[in-house]
C-alpha cells in the first residue's frame, strides 16, 4: 500500500500509484547555451497551474550539503513545454558550469504547499 508521501509524488509527476516506474519523468543533461561552457541540467515532468505544490532544484558538490531554494536560486528554468494534459516538461539548469567544479548533483524537491519558483 503506498504512503501519503508516494501518493503525493505520483500526483505531483501524473504517474499512477499503480504503476510505480512510469519511464520518462526524469531525465539528467547537461547544455551548453554559452560557448566553451557546460551546465549540469535537470529535465522533469510537473504539473502546471496548480497552487498546491512547488518544485524546487538543488544543487550539491558533495551530496551533504545542498543549496538552492526560491529565495536564493542556484538554477535558473530555460524551458517549459507543454504537454496539453495539465502537465509541462521543464527544464532547469544550474548557474555554474561544470568546468568550475569537480563533482556537481542536483535534486529535486517536490513541496506541497505554493512556493514561488524562478
Amino acid at each position: 500500500m503506498a504512503t501519503a508521501a508516494e501518493n503525493a509524488l505520483e500526483y505531483a509527476f501524473n504517474t499512477s500509484p499503480l504503476h510505480p516506474d512510469a519511464p520518462g519523468t526524469f531525465g539528467l543533461l547537461s547544455v551548453g547555451p554559452e560557448p566553451n561552457a557546460t551546465y549540469p541540467a535537470l529535465k522533469f515532468k510537473r504539473r502546471s497551474g496548480t497552487s498546491d505544490l512547488s518544485y524546487v532544484v538543488q544543487v550539491s558538490t558533495n551530496l551533504a550539503t545542498w543549496s538552492g531554494s526560491p529565495a536564493d536560486p542556484q538554477t535558473t528554468q530555460i524551458q517549459a513545454m507543454p504537454l496539453g494534459d495539465g502537465m509541462e516538461v521543464l527544464t532547469v539548469r544550474a548557474l555554474t558550469p561544470l568546468s568550475d567544479k569537480s563533482a556537481y548533483y542536483l535534486r529535486l524537491t517536490v513541496i506541497l504547499g505554493r512556493v514561488h519558483y524562478g
